[in-house]
């Protein structure tokens, strides 16, 4: 009836609205399913991101994980209908749509592989008992967890590790981050792989859930503490510092530290390995933009809109990276995989037409910061924590995530470093240390 009246997103809604609630017909559910993403194909494609988002979740209620990749191959949403393949351990399916569509994923279809092994029965994951191994095999987590916690020690790392892995097979990245954050932060190279995993899951939200990202850094402040000394140590602080510029970077923007959240953004443009790329460089463009650092905003927004157009046509032409020559900023990252809804295209178009216009003004700088370099005075990008001349390595601010340079200071409670000018600045503002939450004040002085 809806869809005569040509009322297709109510129809759309009624259908997404049916569930196992209604009708225990599974063939049915799928159908009608599929028919509101066909609705919203046809009709509403402002709604597809959002109608395929549900229909996956609720094909994977019903273990139809074939039907949910097969739709999300048809968008060529690879990176997605891998998702499906991989949720139902489906691996041959998953390497088989790599080899056709998307070989840049064979890899992460591996650690995948790596991660669905019986957490248990990796080296090192000891503990456990016959009474919660049956709670697992009932799926009641809830008793798991409670007699893990009364074991504690290796028995209660196992079954975190278990749980996160449940949750994460069912697409819940924020619980599975939660489940770590409240129960328990194994250090096992067992738990690498998920720990990954679900970082770069809950880096890629978009928007942000900001509660997972605040869990997310408590998790990995607490894993990199445990891993001093050990293999992984570096791999996972890179991965705690980007966290806590993703999470800094909004408390700035929401207590108006305009400046300091522009330089985050422009600071997580060198990890845009591990965070969406498109995103990363969009976003440092923005706010350099609000910031009227329009040199800057004009490179960032250039290389986002290169982009956009290679994610449109991923055999095109190379991107240029002369803008990024001699910097930390990587040039090998990969191509997100995705397509832009209506209202994102509309916005890109404006950047477009925003950078065409500053092309034009011969009067403004089009290139980057830069600095002399303090060991060898060289000319180098301002927010690069490497000489690409002596090769000096710098430490990255924990405020602007900026490289530290001489005029600094040290949290007098965790003694992380950060540029005497932006820690003014900013525990003026807030009071606080923003690594590790202390009561911060400002301090004055030079080098």
């Amino acid at each position: 009836m809806l869809e005569s009246q040509h009322e297709y997103s109510r129809a759309i809604d009624k259908y997404l609205a049916i569930s196992t609630d209604d009708t225990n017909d599974l063939d049915y559910l799928e159908q009608v399913w599929e028919t509101a993403v066909k609705l919203a194909m046809s009709h509403e494609t402002h709604r597809i991101t959002e109608v395929m988002s549900v229909v996956s979740k609720k094909l994977i209620g019903i273990q139809r994980y074939r039907v949910a990749a097969d739709l999300y191959e048809g968008f060529q949403m690879y990176k997605e209908a891998i998702d499906m393949y991989i949720a139902g351990q489906m691996f041959d399916e998953a390497r088989s749509l790599a080899n056709r569509r998307a070989p840049q994923f064979l890899d992460y279809i591996s650690g995948a592989v790596g991660m669905t092994t019986n957490v248990g029965d990796m080296p090192g994951m000891g503990g456990g008992s016959s009474n919660l191994d049956l709670l697992v095999s009932q799926n009641d987590w809830d008793g798991v967890m409670r007699g893990a916690a009364k074991e504690g020690g290796e028995t209660l790392n196992k079954y975190t590790a278990q749980y996160a892995k449940h949750l994460v097979t069912q697409g819940d990245y924020a619980g599975a981050v939660f489940a770590f954050q409240k129960h328990s932060v194994p250090t096992n190279t067992a738990v690498f792989d998920l720990y990954k995993r679900v970082s770069h899951e809950i880096l890629a939200l978009d928007p942000p859930n900001e509660n997972a990202l605040k869990a997310l850094k408590t998790v990995m402040f607490k894993l990199v503490i445990g891993l001093e000394g050990m293999p992984g140590h570096t791999e996972f602080q890179q991965l705690l510092y980007i966290v806590h510029f993703v999470t800094l970077k909004i408390e700035c923007e929401r207590s108006g530290l305009g400046d300091l959240a522009a330089k985050l953004a422009v600071a997580l443009v060198r990890y845009c390995t591990e965070i969406p790329a498109d995103r990363a460089f969009h976003d440092a463009g923005e706010l350099c933009k609000k910031q009227n650092m329009l040199n800057m905003a004009f490179v960032f927004f250039n290389r986002y809109l290169d982009l956009t157009e290679a994610m449109e046509e991923p055999d095109g032409n190379m991107i240029d990276n002369s803008d990024f020559a001699n910097t930390d900023v990587p040039f090998d990252f990969p191509l997100p995989e995705k397509q832009q809804t209506d209202e994102e295209r509309a916005h890109t178009e404006e950047v477009r037409n925003w950078v065409l216009q500053v092309s034009m003004d011969n009067a403004m700088e089009q290139s980057l910061d830069m600095r002399n370099c303090e060991t060898c005075s060289t000319s180098i990008y301002a927010a690069t924590l490497s000489c690409h001349n002596c090769s000096t390595n710098c430490k990255p601010c924990i405020i602007s995530g900026y490289p530290v340079l001489r005029d600094s200071v040290n949290c007098k409670s965790c003694n992380m470093p950060a540029n005497r000018e932006v820690w003014n600045s900013y525990v003026m503002k807030v009071k606080t240390c923003p690594w590790c939450g202390a009561v911060a004040n400002p301090t004055m002085g030079g080098y």
